[in-house]
């Protein structure tokens, strides 16, 4: 079989793959607000999520559409001081979890 190489098809892969290149939040430990920066190589719709420890969600889902370089501000006022899960969940199933602290 005769392979035509298409470097094309091998970035579109890679891309696929994960299009989240960097996610940051901050400040970490949060008193009440954070602000989360996430970076991504392809257009994207992402779900941030806030859980706690056992998984259950404890804030109501935030949409963001992301390309390039986005920044997106939770207020986590409403949450108890604590260890928590930032989940950032995009239209076609990447993910990415960041561990934040709460202390007011």
């Amino acid at each position: 079989a005769n392979r035509i190489y298409d470097p094309r098809k091998i970035e579109s892969v890679q891309s696929e793959h994960s299009a989240i290149s960097k996610a940051t939040a901050y400040p970490n430990p949060s008193k009440g607000s954070l602000t989360v920066r996430v970076a991504v190589d392809a257009p994207r719709t992402l779900s941030l999520t806030i859980r706690n420890l056992l998984g259950q969600q404890v804030l109501a889902p935030v949409s963001m559409n992301a390309n390039g370089s986005n920044e997106e501000k939770l207020d986590l006022q409403k949450l108890p001081d604590g260890i928590y899960l930032l989940d950032i969940t995009s239209d076609i199933g990447e993910k990415y979890v960041h561990r934040i602290v709460v202390e007011h």
